[in-house]
């Protein structure tokens, strides 16, 4: 029969706790290093996938006690060299040793430049969204065709929002021209009265206060003629039919204000109206070809 005393128990707990604790230095100091490795592997990986050269390369990453090994594929030898800068770059390497080889990579791990992001959205300053805005323009004309002399007129102007690129965009013009000679070069003693209205396509590029586009635009043009009663002549234009017109151009937009720009418009307004010329004994008919170029001057404000 074997028998303990107090002090004997008291001797075999204090052995027993110098063991436990024995074994728990010995496992911490054996789970320290493992733990202090995948943290060091995850790092080196983490900070591959997030280099835009080769961040999709299917490279693998091993860890221990500070020495990290690469291996996997890259597709050139500069891919290698950025594959061990970047790891060694990473706090706690020690050193690097890289087996990676060099080889044809399949098209979908292959790195992909990261998407463009969006443009940023419009939004109103001062309240103001900038759909459309409404003005006056006056436009001086100088026709090429001897028939015609000069004209200034007063016409709507039209704004559209200013975009950067491509887009939709309406002009007018509107014209009043002294058609000097009629058939065989006899006076018209007539204005000829263009008012067309014009849609197409506009290329812009606003830049701060300013906006500078190229447009090609198109449509009808009402026309009609003024003539002048008080001047003696054989022959005077009576009628002028609508029809075609066109007209290329380059505009500037200045904002002088939140809500009011001024423009300057230089282009060219090309028709070729029928118009009627009557005398005292017959009527005459014939084409005016009204090919000018336009310089215009105007203001606008937006209406929201």
């Amino acid at each position: 029969m074997v028998s303990m005393t107090e002090g004997s128990v008291h001797v075999s707990v204090r052995a027993l706790a110098g063991v436990a604790l024995l074994l728990m230095v010995g496992c911490a100091a054996t789970i320290a290093p493992a733990v202090n490795d995948t943290h060091l592997t995850l790092r080196v990986q983490t900070a591959l996938i997030n280099d835009p050269e080769i961040g999709t390369l299917p490279i693998e990453v091993r860890a221990a006690n500070g020495l990290v090994a690469l291996t996997g594929r890259v597709r050139s030898e500069s891919d290698r060299e950025r594959a061990v800068r970047v790891a060694r770059g990473v706090d706690g390497v020690r050193d690097v040793r890289a087996t990676l080889r060099i080889a044809d990579i399949p098209p979908d791990e292959v790195p992909r430049p990261p998407p463009e992001p969006p443009e940023p959205r419009d939004e109103p300053r001062d309240g103001l969204w900038r759909l459309i805005g409404l003005g006056f323009s006056v436009t001086g004309t100088r026709p090429e065709p001897a028939r015609l002399g000069d004209g200034l007129s007063v016409g709507p102007l039209l704004r559209l929002p200013n975009r950067r690129g491509l887009g939709p965009t309406i002009g007018f013009s509107w014209t009043e021209l002294e058609i000097d000679a009629g058939p065989e070069g006899l006076p018209g003693l007539a204005h000829l009265r263009m008012r067309p209205v014009m849609i197409g396509l506009e290329y812009g590029q606003p830049v701060g206060r300013l906006a500078l586009s190229a447009s090609l635009v198109g449509g009808w043009s009402f026309n009609s003629v003024r003539v002048d009663r008080n001047a003696a002549g054989p022959l005077r234009a009576i009628e002028a039919e609508s029809g075609f017109a066109w007209r290329p151009g380059a505009s500037l937009w200045y904002d002088v204000t939140a809500r009011m720009g001024v423009n300057l418009f230089v282009g060219g307004l090309f028709a070729n109206p029928r118009v009627t010329f009557a005398s005292d004994e017959e009527l005459r008919t014939m084409r005016l070809r009204t090919n000018a170029a336009i310089v215009s001057v105007g203001l606008a404000w937006w209406l929201f």
